[in-house]
């Protein structure tokens, strides 16, 4: 495993290799030498991690580590950028280590050809100064996120869905909010489709990778006045068919329990299983509920979109509570009330469900296909 090393200066050929970094006024070589001394983890090889290593390594990150245990199949070609036809069959690590070093002499990547788990998440990520979680499972990134937070480990975090992602850089400070504060509950991995089952967008990935190595390197050069940073603790949303891209600050959480020390063993016990509804199923029972059941068992339609995507469409009868403030603004009296909430293709209704269930609500339920497939089902009608 690494150990952490420091050098004072740059070689004749770095100078030239990063004169355009050397220019900045506001990374110059003192930036430049601080990229060379850092060490940083990144778990996944894949769409995030291809396009986060790149300019990671772009950028003269001095030493890399890269944990995956996957190996390189056609359909992660349209994504995955740093592997192409004849790396078909090949260990992710090991051919994305073959490439990166022919980018940049001056990296040191170490390949971690294996899953990341309880008995090595530990030591990897207490041996490197921060984290790039590019997973696409739950398990992973609380896996990843807890043991940020026990080391004080800073972790860039990212997730992607067909045209839109999100991503958060967590600086896991004494006072800071970690991924648990803002997603509190675990669901079952058959329940969150990742890229191969719902699809995605080739360049989503590599955009939102992109974005982390972005914050990476802005925090490295700037760790001593991070306060000054925008996108430290804030997550920002993009969905690149509809929207503008949006952020917003997270604030910790009273009742996550790695913040308040008390997860002793995370993520080895599954929450049930996040329920969905259909479109065909919803409206049978909104109409009933509205029409036929008195007031007191009638259910409740939250639309977790923003603003301007609500101006543009949305379901009668709906609620309207931007996800951004879900945890904060939506309070009704009666937690066994059914909740259907929806948004536009089910990804964001899916963590308000989370939420919600985490302040007590038990019957909440994810409209499938979101309004999109609410609009097909009703133009057939």
């Amino acid at each position: 495993m690494f150990k952490f090393w420091w050098v004072m200066n740059l070689s004749a050929e770095e100078r030239v290799r990063y004169s355009r970094h050397l220019s900045l006024s506001s990374l110059g070589e003192e930036g430049q030498i601080c990229l060379k001394n850092a060490t940083i983890l990144v778990v996944g090889a894949g769409g995030l991690g291809c396009s986060a290593l790149l300019y990671l390594v772009a950028a003269g990150v001095g030493k890399i580590t890269v944990i995956d245990a996957d190996t390189v199949a056609l359909s992660n070609l349209h994504r995955q950028i740093l592997y192409n036809s004849e790396d078909i069959g090949r260990s992710k690590v090991e051919t994305a280590r073959g490439y990166l070093i022919k980018l940049n002499p001056h990296s040191q990547i170490n390949c971690v050809n294996a899953e990341l788990n309880y008995q090595n998440v530990d030591e990897l990520v207490q041996s490197h100064a921060l984290v790039v979680d590019a997973t696409d499972n739950f398990k992973s990134r609380y896996l990843i996120n807890d043991s940020c937070r026990k080391h004080a480990k800073p972790l860039s975090y990212a997730a992607v869905f067909q045209f839109e992602g999100h991503s958060c850089f967590f600086s896991m400070g004494p006072e800071d909010p970690c991924l648990r504060c803002l997603f509190p509950i675990i669901a079952k991995s058959e329940t969150i489709q990742n890229c191969g089952e719902a699809g995605v967008l080739g360049v989503v990935p590599g955009l939102f990778g992109l974005m982390q190595a972005k914050d990476c390197l802005l925090f490295l050069i700037n760790k001593n006045h991070k306060e000054d940073l925008p996108f430290i603790n804030a997550l920002f949303q993009w969905d690149l068919m509809s929207s503008q891209p949006k952020s917003f600050k997270i604030q910790r959480s009273k009742t996550c329990p790695v913040c308040a020390g008390e997860l002793v063993a995370p993520v080895q016990a599954e929450v049930p299983a996040l329920e969905e509804i259909s479109v065909n199923d919803f409206f049978e029972n909104w109409m009933q509920s509205q029409f036929e059941k008195p007031q007191q068992e009638r259910w409740i339609l939250l639309d977790v979109r923003d603003f301007d995507e609500v101006n543009i469409d949305k379901i009668i009868g709906s609620i309207h509570v931007p996800l951004a403030t879900v945890e904060v603004d939506f309070r009704y009296q009666d937690i066994n009330t059914p909740i259907v909430v929806y948004c536009k293709t089910g990804a964001r209704s899916a963590v308000a469900c989370r939420i919600l269930n985490a302040l007590g609500y038990l019957r909440t339920l994810s409209l499938k296909g979101g309004i999109l497939d609410w609009q097909y089902f009703t133009e057939g009608r």
